[in-house]
């Protein structure tokens, strides 16, 4: 395969390693509808409740939503999880889902 762009892989991978944001990205802006959230360690977890049925996922975060920003209180987790299409090439789902749909793995 050629390159585009005659750039090496290192440095066309560079503007994306860790800690580094690309130039066009803006950096997050905190939300007034989180009351507190919390760092976790990426860990391997269960979805359940969703129209997939009981899927493994992975944990990426844990916030709890202001009581008015959300149907649900309680804490919430973002997880990422894969959903097969029938013939059609799987789908990787990002989510804030309540902490009743996660389990340990």
């Amino acid at each position: 395969m050629g390159r585009r762009d005659g750039r090496t892989l290192a440095e066309r991978v560079q503007p994306s390693g860790p800690g580094q944001s690309p130039p066009s990205a803006q950096p997050p802006q905190p939300s007034s509808e989180v009351v507190r959230a919390r760092p976790v360690v990426r860990r391997h977890c269960w979805v359940q409740g969703v129209p997939e049925g009981r899927c493994p996922g992975l944990l990426v975060e844990w916030r709890q939503p202001a009581p008015a920003a959300s149907a649900t209180p309680g804490w919430e987790g973002r997880v990422l999880y894969v959903v097969s299409q029938g013939a059609g090439p799987p789908v990787v789902v990002e989510a804030w889902l309540p902490a009743e749909h996660l389990s340990p793995a």
